[in-house]
């Protein structure tokens, strides 16, 4: 096989799981680490897949798998943090959210999901603050879906304010 078909499987997987077809994107993920078996973007992208599935065993170990080929993926962290915090983890997830945050400043997305588990975890004040600091790093970046999810989780943490 030659490189072009390398960036077919990853640009193909990154499609399907675009399109929201996690089962194809996990058999080109699939496909491609069987042609590099250290592949962290595979591995990484097939974790998220398998998380997206609720296969949240098998995301694990993708995830744990693209952190052994680079221990300082933030990406790799964020995703394992989402997936430990859809199985309840919420203790893990917190500290995978912060291993990201502390390797990339900047990076948005572990504050989102420190909100999402702070008000899972009734702790509202907390939860804004978080959401509050992922729209302005957000906005930094230019990263506006992450901005627009954090101003309606902020609008959720205020509706839980006043009812409580």
């Amino acid at each position: 096989m030659n490189s072009s078909t390398n960036e077919n499987y990853l640009k193909t997987a990154e499609k399907n799981i675009l399109d929201g077809n996690y089962g194809t994107a996990i058999e080109n993920l699939t496909k491609e680490i069987a042609r590099d078996p250290e592949s962290l973007i595979a591995y990484r992208n097939r974790g998220v897949a398998k998380g997206i599935l609720e296969e949240y065993e098998a995301a694990m170990e993708d995830l744990d798998k693209a952190l052994r080929i680079d221990a300082k993926d933030v990406y790799a962290y964020y995703n394992r943090g989402n997936v430990k915090k859809d199985m309840g983890r919420y203790e893990e997830a917190m500290a995978d959210y912060n291993k990201a945050r502390q390797l990339d400043e900047k990076f948005a997305q572990p504050h989102f999901g420190l909100g999402e588990v702070k008000l899972k975890t009734g702790k509202a004040d907390e939860a804004f603050e978080h959401f509050i600091e992922a729209v302005h790093l957000a906005k930094n970046s230019n990263n506006q879906k992450y901005v627009d999810l954090a101003q309606e989780r902020i609008k959720v943490v205020l509706q839980y304010k006043r009812a409580s």
